[in-house]
């Protein structure tokens, strides 16, 4: 494992409904060698985006109730863990559960599943394939053992 590369941070939430001024989101991979590289940009968008594998669309788009949330910035939380080969898997919750928008009486809440996709940023911060489905609500896609990570 190359532990010489790494992210300034590991989780952001990206421009989200909750920032406040001087909240910096900004995601920054530097390599082995010091080089540095975007990976999510001070208003939250995803450099270099790799898409979306059109395998999984059908069914994100059926349980998505958000607009404009496969547009390519982060207004949720989002995880980063490094894998044993190297690479860094990217968690993209694109969509929370309905928690996310009630207040303390529990007013305002909606049937929202949590929607995630996921994809892996290589040894020198670029992404290795488009976006996938990691899980909706309890239900998970992702599969570590066939992903090499």
């Amino acid at each position: 494992m190359d532990e010489a590369s790494t992210l300034n941070e590991w989780v952001t939430f990206g421009d989200h409904l909750y920032r406040k001024k001087g909240d910096d989101p900004s995601i920054v991979f530097t390599s082995a060698s010091g080089e540095k590289r975007t990976i999510v940009d001070y208003d939250g968008n995803i450099v270099g985006f790799p898409g979306i594998d059109a395998r999984d669309m059908d069914i994100i788009t059926k349980h998505l109730t958000i607009r404009d949330a496969l547009s390519p910035k982060i207004r949720y939380r989002t995880d980063f863990g490094r894998r044993e080969n190297g690479n860094i898997i990217m968690i993209w919750e694109i969509q929370p559960d309905g928690m996310y928008w009630r207040d303390e009486n529990g007013y305002g809440m909606t049937p929202d599943e949590e929607i995630r996709l996921y994809s892996f940023i290589d040894r020198n911060g670029r992404f290795t394939a488009p976006f996938r489905l990691y899980n909706i609500g309890s239900k998970k896609f992702y599969v570590r053992r066939n992903h090499n990570a």
